[in-house]
């Protein structure tokens, strides 16, 4: 397996492809030591890191508390590891290479192609202590994961296949200072600088050639800071200051339009089309305390808090001109088609497919996202045997769509479907 949340959350029990109890996969919520890594346009988990920083990770499904929300999946929760006043380091090396697997194309058009991975290798180190013992510590790590896979007759055009690269460097660096029992504060940064060759995000890879794919570029900074305190014996407070920036760049490998075979095969050739550029950033502060009543119609732990979430996403696109068939003619199959030509949003809201660029070949957007909220709940153990789960919380979501474009020229697209 590989090493990533992903594969991870997806061994527990109940879930498989991402789907937790039947629900969709942007019903999660991923959270690493306090930050949501969920992406803040698909709802989908985003940001990676190295498997080695993790000192514990939980899967909460059903029934999640109020502190998480109208979460209908699951709830993944990573703790990472933290310095001590005794110096420790560890490297590990991870390997598995194509002759640990095997391929069952025999019989099939696609007998004697290369499919799967080629190899995946990580190495990677840590080490963690004391920078003054008894008052602050360290913990710092360091993967880095490169992989090549083969998807079977890419490309189309040539008798050999060729792996699509990955490459992902996980740098993480934690701090932690204790100046008095009462106070905790926590520092963390992640970075991940996950890139792509040979990357095709048009159909299948056994209808694209290199000169139709593109290289993808994912520069991702994970910040989050955090201070405990301990108010007496019976009450704890957290404040938690969380942020992830980051760039999703799909750029063309050759900067020409792209062709497509519409009459016979569906193949793709000539050039990438349009570089995509996305961005994709959130901050967040939370705030919650937990407190315990014994002896009152048994024993409570009750816990409070409040949440302000702030997301923007964006999309910027760069034409090379548009997508013909062999004939050269626009290609225009549906709906689907349309998108591929015009890289822009059509909606419900849009029925007259006008859509607005800055320039012919030129399109950008933006969306923001606010949600504020706050909760309490009560676990109330009742005797040795009852246990129930109580909750209250209020939500406010708002998207945003700020003004933009007001000086594009309208393009009409025409469905060839009439």
């Amino acid at each position: 397996s590989q090493r990533t949340i992903g594969n991870y959350f997806n061994m527990a029990p109940g879930v498989t492809g991402d789907t937790a109890s039947g629900a969709s996969v942007r019903d999660n919520s991923y959270n690493l030591d306090g930050v949501n890594l969920n992406d803040p346009s698909v709802g989908t988990d985003y940001v990676n890191f190295g498997a080695d920083i993790m000192e514990e990770i939980s899967v909460t499904q059903g029934g999640v508390t109020a502190e998480y929300g109208g979460v209908r999946g699951a709830v993944v929760n990573v703790v990472s590891k933290s310095g001590g006043n005794k110096l420790h380091g560890q490297a590990i090396m991870f390997y598995r290479g194509n002759s640990f697997q095997s391929t069952n194309t025999d019989g099939t058009p696609l007998e004697g192609r290369e499919s799967g991975f080629d190899y995946e290798i990580e190495p990677g180190f840590s080490i963690g202590g004391p920078v003054i013992k008894g008052k602050l510590w360290f913990f710092a790590n360091m993967n880095y994961n490169k992989s090549s896979v083969f998807f079977s007759g890419f490309p189309w055009d040539q008798d050999t296949d060729t792996p699509r690269l990955e490459t992902n460097p996980y740098p993480f660096v934690k701090l932690t200072f204790q100046p008095k029992e009462a106070d905790k504060f926590v520092f963390m940064y992640n970075y991940n600088g996950r890139t792509y060759d040979h990357r095709t995000n048009r159909g299948t890879y056994a209808h694209n050639n290199l000169d139709s794919t593109v290289h993808q570029r994912t520069p991702t900074h994970t910040i989050s800071a955090h201070w405990t305190h301990y108010w007496g014996d019976n009450l704890v407070t957290n404040l938690k200051f969380g942020m992830f920036r980051s760039n999703f760049d799909m750029l063309v490998n050759v900067p020409k339009a792209l062709y497509v075979n519409t009459w016979t095969d569906g193949n793709y050739y000539n050039g990438g089309g349009n570089d995509d550029m996305y961005k994709r950033n959130r901050v967040q502060v939370n705030f919650d305390g937990t407190t315990f009543i014994d002896n009152f119609m048994g024993s409570h732990e009750l816990k409070f808090g409040a949440e302000a979430t702030i997301a923007d996403s964006g999309r910027a696109n760069h034409s090379y001109g548009e997508a013909t068939n062999i004939f050269g003619e626009p290609w225009q199959n549906g709906y689907f088609d349309l998108y591929r030509i015009h890289p822009n949003y059509v909606s419900a809201s849009n029925p007259d497919g006008v859509l607005y660029r800055d320039s012919l070949g030129e399109y950008s957007n933006t969306n923001k996202l606010q949600n504020f909220s706050a909760f309490i709940q009560d676990t109330w153990l009742i005797g040795s045997r009852i246990t129930m789960n109580l909750g209250l919380r209020f939500e406010n979501q708002k998207g945003i769509i700020p003004k933009q474009n007001e000086n594009a020229t309208p393009y009409t697209v025409v469905d060839s479907y009439g």
